[in-house]
C-alpha cells in the first residue's frame, strides 16, 4: 500500500513536530530466567517519532526503561523495511518490503517462546495493523500510537483487523483540529481512530488528545492574546493584572510517542502481559494437558463430564461419551486454569477462565466473559475455589491459602468471610 504525501505537506509537518525527548539509548540487558521480550519499535513517515536513526536513541524513554528491566532485545525499523537501524528508504515508499521481511523473522526465525511487542507510530502503526494477521504466533502486545495510511488519512485504518493472536492491543489517537502544528492526520476531527476489527484479549482503544502528566493530570499553557475565551483571560494591561489565561496542552500527531501520560498506560500494559506470559511458561504441566471437567451443563441437575483440550471444552451432557456441545473459549488458552460454576443462578454450569488474581466468567457459553472478577485476596500461587458460600443459588469465589478459605459473596472481589480450617 503507498503511503506518501506530498514533499510540501511532509515537509511541513516534520517542520512543526514539536517533539522533545531526551534520546535513550537502549543498551543491552543480561537474559532473564524467563524469555526474553523481543520488541519491534517501529517510526513512521521521515523516522518519526518513536526512536532516533542518528544513535539509536528512543523517544519513548519510559517504555524502554520499563522493558529493559524484563530483558528486552529491541529490533528498532522503519515503517517500510524491517531491517535493524534503517531510515526510511524514500519518500514514496509502500510498506511491501517491510510486511514480507517482518513476517518471515517472525513467523521462520524468532523464538516462538519469547513474548513479542510490537510499537509503531503513524504509518509504522498502520504498517503493524497491516502486519499482525500474516503472523502464526502469539502477539502479546500490539501497540499502535495515532495510526495513518495512505495520504495522512485515518478512517482507512479504522477498518483493519486485530487478529485474536493478539493478547493486548493498545491504540491511542488525537482528535485536534486541522492546524499548523497538527497536520497529520488531515481527518483527526472528523473520524475515530477506533480499530473496528478487533478480536484481541484486551482491546483497549481511546482517544488521547490532552498532554498529561505521568499521574494522568492535564498540563495548562498560557493562551494568546486572541484567545478571550481561556480560564483566567482578564483584557485589563497585564500590569495591571491582566492576563491572557491558561488552557489544557493539546496533543499534536507527532508528540504523541512522547506523551508522558499515554507511555505509562503503555508500560503499565506491557508489564501486566510479559508477566502473565511468565507465569504461563512456568505453569505446570496438569495445566498444559487434557483436562476432564465436572459440571451440570443443561440445567437437569445431573453433573456430567467435560474434556478441556487447549482452549477448548467438549461437553456431554447425557453421559453417552461423545460431546454434545463444544465451547472454545475466546478469553482462553492453553497455559490458563478453568473453573466450573454456576455464576447467574439459572441452574446451569458454565466456565470461567482463572489467569492470575483475575477469573473471567461466561455466563451463556458463548466464549467470552460476561464478567471480571479480580479477585483482591488473590495471587497467581494461590488455590481458587468454588462455591454458593451463601445459598443465593449462583456460585461464587474464593481463594485458599494455607489452611484459610476468604470467601466472597457478592462478586465484588474482596472476602466476607475467613475460615480457618482447624484440620486443614
Amino acid at each position: 500500500m503507498k503511503k506518501f504525501f506530498s514533499a510540501f505537506i511532509m515537509a511541513s509537518t516534520l517542520a512543526v513536530s514539536t517533539t522533545s525527548a531526551s534520546f535513550f539509548v537502549v543498551t543491552k540487558v543480561n537474559a532473564q530466567s524467563s524469555p526474553r521480550p523481543y520488541v519491534v519499535l517501529v517510526n513512521g513517515y521521515q523516522d518519526c517519532c518513536v526512536w532516533d536513526t542518528r544513535n539509536r536513541g528512543v523517544y519513548m524513554g519510559t517504555v524502554v526503561r520499563e522493558l529493559q528491566k524484563h530483558g528486552a532485545e529491541f529490533r528498532l525499523v522503519p515503517w517500510d523495511t524491517f531491517r535493524d537501524g534503517a531510515g526510511q528508504r524514500s519518500s514514496t515508499s509502500n510498506d511491501a518490503a517491510f510486511l514480507q521481511e517482518a513476517a518471515d523473522f517472525i513467523n521462520n526465525q524468532l523464538d516462538p517462546n519469547r513474548p513479542l511487542i510490537l510499537i509503531g507510530h503513524s504509518f509504522g502503526g498502520d504498517s503493524l495493523l497491516s502486519l499482525a494477521p500474516r503472523i502464526n504466533r502469539q502477539i502479546q502486545f500490539l501497540g499502535v500510537i495515532d495510526p495513518t495510511a495512505a495520504g495522512g488519512l485515518r478512517e482507512p485504518v479504522t477498518r483493519r483487523r486485530v487478529p485474536s493472536n493478539v493478547d493486548y492491543f493498545f491504540n491511542r489517537w488525537e482528535q485536534n483540529a486541522l492546524a499548523l502544528a497538527n497536520v497529520v492526520p488531515f481527518d483527526s476531527r472528523l473520524v475515530s481512530g477506533s480499530i473496528s476489527g478487533c478480536q484481541a484479549k484486551n482491546c483497549d482503544q481511546q482517544e488521547q488528545s490532552l498532554a498529561r502528566n505521568e499521574n494522568g493530570s492535564e498540563i495548562r499553557v498560557n493562551c494568546e492574546s486572541w484567545e478571550v475565551t481561556c480560564t483566567g483571560y482578564n483584557p485589563i494591561p497585564v500590569f495591571m493584572g491582566g492576563s491572557n489565561g491558561t488552557k489544557a496542552k493539546r496533543l499534536a500527531h507527532n508528540d504523541m510517542p512522547s506523551d508522558a501520560y499515554l507511555q505509562r498506560q503503555m508500560a503499565n500494559a506491557i508489564n501486566g502481559v510479559i508477566s502473565n506470559s511468565s507465569q504461563q511458561a512456568q505453569a505446570p504441566s496438569n495445566l498444559r494437558e487434557a483436562q476432564y471437567l465436572v459440571g451440570d451443563w443443561d440445567g437437569d441437575r445431573r453433573s456430567n463430564l467435560a474434556v478441556r483440550r487447549g482452549n477448548t471444552v467438549l461437553m456431554d451432557f447425557n453421559f453417552d461419551g461423545s460431546h454434545d456441545r463444544e465451547q472454545g473459549y475466546g478469553n482462553g488458552n492453553s497455559e490458563d486454569q478453568y473453573l466450573v460454576g454456576d455464576w447467574d443462578g439459572d441452574g446451569r454450569d458454565n466456565l470461567a477462565v482463572r489467569r492470575g488474581n483475575c477469573v473471567l466468567m461466561d455466563f451463556n457459553f458463548d466464549g467470552s466473559h460476561d464478567r471480571e472478577q479480580c479477585y483482591g485476596n488473590g495471587n497467581s500461587e494461590d488455590q481458587y475455589l468454588v462455591g454458593d458460600w451463601d445459598g443465593d443459588g449462583r456460585d461464587n469465589l474464593a481463594v485458599r491459602r494455607g489452611n484459610k478459605v476468604l470467601m466472597d459473596f457478592n462478586f465484588d472481589g474482596s472476602h466476607d468471610r475467613e475460615q480457618g480450617y482447624g484440620n486443614g
